[in-house]
């Protein structure tokens, strides 16, 4: 941050860093024992040097390399993201094949899949890939295509062509933005591999921890009927719960403990 910049934004984006990169407004005044309105005008300002991104209710920090924010979204609700994992990795049985994408909440679907058998696993993503290409037991796919380093994924034309090749089981997809509208990314890139997964897969799952509700990510990744289950962590609220059951979506919530997968 600049000289300038005031002791209020130093210490917003202190306690953004604390809470893991991402927070909502309210968290955040409470946190600050401020007013949310302050922390709105902080992060405006904070926006406008690139070192925060605003969302519905939210912010979430940038990077200033690439690897920063995304280590920062991995480690954000870290607990939530782990049993949304292990709930996904109970509907997914042994021999099954799946889609798996860059997001964050996905890297924890991975680590709990590694307890299951014979998996096969198509991914754009190089951790998702290192993660479950370790054990013999799964065969991983992994799409080339460019080579993102903010996130260790592939995208573009030769990414999305890859894809196509393959029709699983299961597509998993890691949404940015759940609203009474669908499901959203912020992302283009990730959108559009989003939609090939969703095109070619039998049984689509959306994944988001409770923080994603009412956060409008632009980006739409289509009809939301599409996905046939939502797994979070906590009940939707009302207006998302009856849009859910209006497009046909199960909502799955995570147990609240982990449990040793099987």
């Amino acid at each position: 941050m600049g000289e300038h910049s005031s002791h209020r934004e130093r210490a917003t984006l202190d306690m953004l860093r604390a809470l893991g990169g991402s927070s909502r407004t309210a968290e955040l005044a409470n946190a600050l024992n401020v007013s949310e309105e302050t922390v709105r005008r902080n992060v405006k300002r904070l926006a406008g040097q690139g070192l925060a991104v605003r969302v519905h209710g939210g912010v979430f920090l940038t990077a200033q390399n690439g690897e920063p924010a995304f280590r920062a979204r991995l480690n954000a609700q870290k607990g939530a993201k782990r049993r949304i994992g292990q709930a996904v990795a109970a509907i997914i049985p042994n021999g099954a094949s799946l889609f798996l994408d860059t997001g964050t909440t996905s890297i924890y679907v991975a680590e709990a899949l590694a307890a299951r058998k014979n998996l096969t696993i198509i991914t754009n993503s190089l951790e998702v890939a290192w993660r479950l290409g370790r054990d013999a037991a799964h065969q991983v796919m992994l799409a080339g295509g460019a080579l993102r380093a903010s996130d260790g994924g592939a995208y573009g034309a030769e990414a999305m062509d890859y894809l196509r090749r393959f029709t699983p089981d299961f597509a998993i997809v890691s949404v940015a933005g759940i609203t009474a509208q669908g499901f959203g990314q912020f992302d283009a890139a990730e959108a559009d591999l989003g939609r090939v997964m969703l095109a070619q897969a039998r049984t689509a799952i959306a994944v988001a921890d409770a923080t994603k509700f009412e956060r409008n990510a632009p980006i739409s990744l289509g009809e939301p009927g599409q996905f046939a289950l939502l797994v979070t962590d906590q009940p939707a609220p009302e207006p998302i719960a009856k849009a859910a059951l209006h497009w046909g979506v199960d909502l799955h919530i995570a147990p609240p403990k982990l449990k040793d997968a099987k």
